[in-house]
This record gives structure tokens, sequence and C-alpha cells, in this order.
């Protein structure tokens, strides 16, 4: 299985792990892709820098919501996929 998370429909531990790993991930990438939260271009004024202050905190805030959502559905997507003989008695 990937990231040995079982094929139960209950979570063990591993799945719980394999979740943050993917969560993780993704607020990585996410945060590489916009510079970590820097601003897009250099502070050249007092103003300019009360600007991107705000900026950087909703960019980061922008990453966690973003991996949290999609780092759930990229996990119950693989978790719960339909297997052959799935819900069969």
């Amino acid at each position: 299985m990937f990231l040995g998370m079982s094929t139960e429909v209950r979570l063990n531990f591993g799945d719980y792990v394999t979740w943050g790993l993917i969560i993780a991930a993704i607020f990585v990438v996410w945060m590489w892709a916009g510079n970590w939260g820097r601003p897009p271009y250099p502070v050249v004024s007092e103003v300019s820098s009360y600007v991107f202050t705000p900026y950087t905190v909703v960019y980061v805030g922008g990453g966690v919501v973003t991996a949290l959502f999609m780092g759930s559905m990229i996990f119950f997507t693989i978790k719960f996929r339909a297997r052959e003989g799935y819900g069969e008695e």
C-alpha cells in the first residue's frame, strides 16, 4: 500500500502519518512556489513594508488552508477509492 496505508476503512496510525506527510508536502510546495511568502519585489519604502506584512500573513494562512484541503482530498481519494470486491459480502 501507499506509505504503509492499510486497506481497512478505519484509519490507523500509519494512515494519519501518511495524511500528515501529504499535507506537509503540499504546504512546502505552496511556500516554495510563493518564495516562502516574501514580497514579489523589493521593499523600497516604509509604507510598502506595512503592506507586505499582511501579504505574508495572508499568503502563509492561505497555504495552511490550501494544504489542509488539498492534502485531505488527495489522501481520501487514495485511501477510499473503489477496489475490486470492495463492499461485497
